[in-house]
Order: structure tokens, then C-alpha cells, then sequence
């Protein structure tokens, strides 16, 4: 037997010895385990209750997962990106507070203002803020802040890309996919409370009756001192307790002169739109429509912000560069709004004539003043949301009236791409630069918009009508 056998057999001698029938037990033999103590019948009960109350959380979380991946099937549906990229989420990891604090030192420093915002207690994602002082002659001078998300997220960039792809936020439900980072739209291009932020500010007077003289448009430096919950401030301007709100203004006594003196300001914006809506059709197909917030913590942005865009497009067509509107081309429904008119005493035509819609209602508003915001909201439904337009006075396109959210342009560019092209022609306005985009890319960025925008309403539609269909 060679030498390489014998070890072989060794080692099978000493597997058999190791076999279960072979084996010696070596120690002392190992003793039985003692059967464990009955539980305590009362914590055994507490554990039963524990599991039932796990299961019935389960249970009720079912329906909000099951919307979320209804909301995500339906954004893959419709072409929309819910996941980031591993590259959008490095770059956006990139930037930090140095950015802010390199770009501030060389802007117009403004943080030793009072400036608050108004939002959803849950929005995050702030994208204006405002602030007023008292001027001469009556007038009540408004500075309007808008975030400055170019700063972080420039034209041809990764984050610009990703941004365009999705070209707006999308809201579904309890679940939010906004179309920047949120390490971007929910802080650094944002304005949340006590930190220093960038800005393009918009400055315009509210004379006694309403008429506003537009004023400066630069690039600041800016620090948010109170994050402001509409529905608190809605309350408190009403004269109900709002314990959120007490609590702030026993931190800050001055800011409570400071929103009266914004809702002043809102209520003599909201005469002027209301005189503004008895003019008939303008020369830009305006009608004479005045949909408004009954919330007044809600009215005051949404005439500031009116304001702010409205002095935004007056600067780019000073600069010569044709702004962007929002018209409808054609109404969503001309029947059933001639229908609608027809059950309120007033004949339209077969075909969409703005002449006629806009003696509606001057009838409308001259037979129930009050309810003039209500009618104008029911017009705007059969008008249909519009789409984006090159507004090009050289060469006007062909529309039907400028959209109702005409004014909103501009004023959201964390949450829609077209406010974020928007702001970048306004920053080359200022700076006294070639415009970044030319006709072609602009009419092109119109139309895409337009279509993400209708897909995000779609998106969300699903969601609403999953949730309701779960529902008992």
C-alpha cells in the first residue's frame, strides 16, 4: 500500500469512528433542557392585542400602498420619471450652503427684512415669499421673492435635464414626485424658515385705489423669518384663535403688523381686479374673468403674485424678448358652456366668440355682483386649463382668450419647468444679457410643457379615482 492509500484509509477509519452509532460522548452527558414556565396569562394577552393591532395596521395601510404603486404605474404610464438617478442625485448632493453664501456675498443683501411666506402647513417647497412697508402718498410698497432654482439647476445642466424630462411636479395623493430633488425644492432652492436663500425680487406700489406702479427687478440675498401656514393665517385675519399663529407672534410682536398690512394691500388689489373685470374684451383677448380665493391668506399671495408676473413680462418686453403666456387656443367645451349661459337667460352663439362670452358676463356680474367669482370659476372649467404660447406681438398667434393661470408664469419654478424658463429669461433681463433661449427652443419648450402638464392632471385623476373606488 502506497503512502498516499494509507492516509487515505486513516482518515475513512476516523469518519466511520465519528458516524452517530459510533460516536463516544466525551464530558459529562449533557442533562434535558427544562421545560420553560407557562407565560404570564396576562402578558400573553397583551401580546395577542399587540398582533391584532399589527394586523389591523396592516390592514389599514393596504389601501395608501396599493395608491402608491397605482400612482407609480400611472407616472411610468405617462412618461414621467418617479425614481432619480443615481448621477441627479450626486449632483444634487453637490450642492451645499457654500453655494448659497459664494453666490449671496455678490447680490443685494436683504435679509435684514421682515419676509414671511404663506403656504400649505405640509408644503415644503416654498417658492415665494413677501414682505411690505408703507410709502408715501397712501401707497404700501411690496417686495415679492421668488427662489432663484436657476442658481442650482442651469440651463444645459444634469439637473435641467431631469427637470425638463418631468417638466412639473406631480401631486397624487398623500405622495409627492416633485420635478426637482428634494435636496433642492424642499431647502436649497427654497425658502424654508431661518435660513439664508437666493432670490429674484420683484418690487411694485399698491396706490390707495388699487393701480399698481411696477418698480425694480434684481437678484437678492434673503432669509425667510416665518414660515406662515395659510390655513393659521386665514384664521387669525378672521378673528378665530389659532395657537400656531399666537405662538409666532408672541416670538415675533412686528409680524403681526406686517401680514395686516399685506392683506391691505391685497384688498385694494382685489378692488382693482374686480373694476378690471367690468372692461371688455382687450386688445390680448383678456376677458373679463376675476376668479379669487375666499381665503384671504390665500387671496394675498395670489395677488402678489399676479403682480410679481405681471412686472416680470413688462421687463421682457422692455428688453425686446417675447414672454410666454397661457391662452386657450380653442374652449374644452363651447356646448355645454352655451348650454350653461342658455339656463341663465343669456343665448351664446353655436360657434366660440370671446365677444360674446364677455357680455355673459358683464351680465352675470351686473345681475349678482357677489356671486361673480363663482360664475367666472364655472366659465374657466368649460374654457379648459389652456396651453403655453410664444407671445410674439410681430407675429400673434391665433387664440380664442388668455387663460385664467395666466398669471400664475413665473412664480413656481421649482415645481414647473416652463417657471423655471421663465426665470431664466427674466435673470438675462436683468443682467442686461443675450436671451438663453431662441424662438424655435422656446416654442418647443411651450408645446412640452403643455403636454406634461396635461399627462401630470391625468396622473393624479387616476390616483383620485383609485382612492375612490377602494373606499367602503
Amino acid at each position: 500500500m502506497t503512502r498516499f492509500n494509507r492516509v487515505r484509509a486513516k482518515a475513512r477509519s476516523r469518519s466511520d469512528s465519528r458516524a452517530p452509532g459510533n460516536s463516544r460522548p466525551r464530558g459529562k452527558p449533557q442533562e434535558e433542557p427544562e421545560p420553560k414556565p407557562r407565560q404570564n396569562p396576562k402578558y400573553a394577552e397583551r401580546a395577542r392585542l399587540r398582533a391584532i393591532r399589527k394586523a389591523e395596521e396592516n390592514a389599514r395601510r393596504m389601501p395608501e400602498l396599493n395608491l402608491q404603486m397605482v400612482a407609480q404605474d400611472a407616472m411610468e404610464k405617462y412618461g414621467f420619471e418617479h425614481k432619480l438617478s443615481l448621477v441627479v442625485n450626486a449632483k444634487a448632493n453637490a450642492h451645499d450652503g457654500y453655494t448659497v453664501k459664494k453666490v449671496g456675498a455678490t447680490l443685494n443683501d436683504l435679509r435684514h427684512l421682515l419676509w414671511s411666506s404663506i403656504d400649505s402647513y405640509y408644503s415644503h417647497d416654498l417658492d415665494q415669499m413677501e414682505y411690505c412697508e408703507r410709502g408715501q402718498r397712501r401707497e404700501i410698497l411690496v417686495k415679492v421673492a421668488i427662489a432663484d432654482v436657476d442658481a442650482f439647476a442651469p440651463k444645459g445642466s444634469i439637473l435641467d435635464g431631469h427637470a425638463e424630462t418631468n417638466a412639473s411636479s406631480v401631486y397624487p395623493g398623500k405622495e409627492s414626485y416633485p420635478m426637482l430633488p428634494e435636496q433642492l425644492s424642499g431647502d436649497l432652492s427654497a425658502f424654508p424658515a431661518d435660513c439664508d436663500r437666493l432670490a429674484i425680487v420683484a418690487e411694485f406700489a399698491v396706490l390707495p385705489r388699487g393701480e399698481v406702479r411696477f418698480g425694480k427687478i434684481f437678484r437678492a440675498f434673503v432669509r425667510n423669518k416665518a414660515e406662515l401656514s395659510s390655513g393659521d393665517v386665514a384664521a387669525w385675519l378672521e378673528g378665530a384663535e389659532s395657537e400656531a399663529m399666537q405662538e409666532t407672534l408672541e416670538e415675533m410682536p412686528e409680524l403681526a403688523e406686517q401680514i395686516k398690512l399685506q392683506q391691505e394691500a391685497s384688498e385694494r388689489l382685489s378692488m382693482f381686479r374686480a373694476k378690471m373685470a367690468d372692461a371688455p374684451v382687450s386688445m390680448d383677448k383678456t376677458l373679463g374673468i376675476c376668479v379669487t380665493e375666499k381665503d384671504k391668506a390665500k387671496l394675498i399671495v395670489e395677488n402678489f403674485m399676479m403682480c410679481a408676473n405681471r412686472g416680470m413680462r413688462a421687463l421682457l418686453e422692455a428688453a425686446r424678448v417675447s414672454p410666454i403666456r397661457k391662452v386657450v387656443a380653442l374652449p374644452k367645451d363651447w356646448y355645454a358652456l352655451a348650454e350653461f349661459a342658455g339656463a341663465k337667460g343669456f343665448d351664446l352663439p353655436p360657434e366660440p366668440d370671446a365677444q360674446a362670452l364677455s357680455g355673459f358676463l358683464a351680465k352675470g356680474k351686473e345681475e349678482a355682483p357677489g356671486k361673480f367669482s363663482e360664475l367666472s370659476a364655472e366659465v374657466v372649467k368649460f374654457l379648459g386649463p389652456g396651453e403655453y404660447a410664444l407671445f410674439d406681438r410681430r407675429e400673434p398667434a391665433e387664440y380664442f382668450c388668455i387663460a385664467d393661470a395666466d398669471y400664475l408664469i413665473g412664480t413656481s419654478p421649482n415645481h414647473k419647468y416652463m417657471d423655471l424658463v421663465f426665470q431664466r429669461l427674466v435673470k438675462a433681463a436683468v443682467a442686461h444679457t443675450p436671451t438663453p433661449y431662441s424662438k424655435a427652443e422656446l416654442s418647443e419648450i411651450c408645446a412640452w410643457c403643455t403636454e406634461r402638464e396635461n399627462a401630470a392632471r391625468k396622473v393624479e385623476r387616476t390616483i383620485k379615482f383609485a382612492g375612490t373606488a377602494e373606499k367602503p
